[in-house]
């Protein structure tokens, strides 16, 4: 296949490294037309190869695809390095996004693309290339993994262009692969059953592979001996994610008054940071360490070193931490009510509690850390359940497949 790649989801501050010199394919792919000297350059981002490493390590997986397809011998080039954010707010930038729609029309008659594939476009970055080459170029168009709103953001006024800009674009898609479950529900008031994909969250387990020196280093820099190690991850942002890690430290100060003592380890920040440490430390004392933000690359070096993983996912819809967890051999202990249950086995990788009863949730969390037999071989049942059946690659061949179905379609209908 011949791939027109684009990114709409680009920092306006730029993510591309000045330093790095553009390969003869990435220089033939930079932008042929100026903008205006009164336009903010930030609009504008040649990303290179080493950017869209660095993309693929913060999550967005999208990257990670782009290097896949070109692993399979597909040709695939960047379609346009415009940045889509907050353009609808920007009437300055019209003209810049009529300019770069040519730009990208006229690239397709030298690379001839046979479909034009759009990675993470959102209500605040739509995809306003898109749909526009597909009318054009009469070629397929497909969408993988849109970004939903954050919660709230969909009720704020200023939003509601890139909300309609972002939904039309998504109704002119052939195919678009979602792997979020409320995604989906979102999606089929404005699209065909058909024209939906859904796919398990996925990762690459050798990521996120268990690490015995880091276990050791920094089990030996906490001095926590052999006492039990319990983490969680997540944003400490005011909502869903506060009430998740509260739970957490209210299950911790119960087993500890039960005489058991275990170390929390708490990794993220955020705007509640400051009232959830003042809380654990009257709750835990010393049995909780506040790690900070933690770049996701590093994380399976926190995760080798405990013992559980705890946190209830309350509205999580994709459970990506779930994942990375169990890939590093650590049981998870959460809610079954929400993306749990897709990304852990029930008494095999970990144990699920239903939310309607919090008390089975520290109970569970105090049967892994008193049974060392079942945390074992959850912990081997961990690893190998998540290169089984939420492994990157899998997902991405499961990707290539349906989007040569698509293409050999529409030749077949033009032939």
């Amino acid at each position: 296949m011949n791939i027109s790649f684009y990114l709409p989801f680009v920092s306006c501050h730029g993510t591309a490294n000045k330093k790095v010199a553009p390969t003869a394919r990435q220089a033939g792919d930079a932008m042929t037309i100026p903008p205006p000297p009164w336009f903010p350059p930030s609009f504008l981002v040649p990303y290179a190869a080493a950017d869209l490493l660095q993309l693929s390590t913060q999550g967005l997986d999208g990257m990670a695809l782009y290097g896949f397809l070109q692993e399979q011998r597909h040709d695939i080039c960047i379609a346009s390095t415009y940045c889509s954010r907050g353009t609808y707010l920007k009437p300055w930038g019209f003209s810049l996004l009529k300019e770069q729609r040519k730009v990208a029309l006229s690239r397709q008659s030298t690379t001839k693309s046979t479909v034009w594939l759009s990675c993470h476009c959102s209500d605040t970055a739509p995809d306003l290339l898109g749909p526009h080459c597909r009318r054009h170029l009469s070629i397929p168009y497909v969408v993988y993994q849109p970004i939903p709103p954050e919660h709230g953001h969909r009720f704020k006024i200023g939003s509601l262009a890139g909300q309609w800009l972002n939904r039309r674009a998504l109704q002119r898609a052939d195919l678009v692969f979602i792997d979020r479950k409320t995604t989906e529900q979102q999606l089929r008031h404005a699209l065909p059953l058909q024209r939906i994909q859904y796919i398990k969250p996925r990762l690459n387990p050798d990521h996120f592979s268990f690490d015995l020196v880091a276990r050791r280093a920094l089990r030996e820099y906490w001095s926590v001996g052999e006492q039990r190690i319990v983490m969680t991850t997540a944003m400490l942002r005011p909502g869903v994610k506060t009430i998740g890690v509260r739970k957490v430290i209210d299950s911790c100060q119960r087993l500890r008054q039960r005489g058991l003592e275990t170390l929390l380890v708490i990794a993220g920040d955020g705007l509640d940071r400051t009232l959830l440490e003042r809380e654990a430390r009257e709750k835990l004392a010393d049995q909780v360490i506040f790690i900070g933000k933690i770049p996701r690359h590093d994380l399976y070096r926190y995760y080798s070193a405990a013992d559980v993983f705890a946190f209830p996912g309350i509205q999580e819809s994709r459970g990506l931490v779930f994942l990375e967890a169990q890939a590093a051999g650590l049981p998870v202990v959460a809610c079954a009510d929400w993306s749990a249950a897709d990304t852990v086995v029930h008494e095999k990788t970990g144990l699920l509690a239903p939310a309607s009863q919090p008390d089975r949730f520290t109970g569970y969390l105090e049967r892994i850390l008193t049974n060392r037999e079942e945390r074992i071989t959850m912990r081997e049942a961990a690893k190998n359940h998540v290169r089984s059946n939420h492994a990157a690659e899998d997902g991405y061949r499961l990707v290539q497949r349906a989007m040569e179905k698509i293409v050999a379609r529409k030749n077949q209908a033009y032939s």
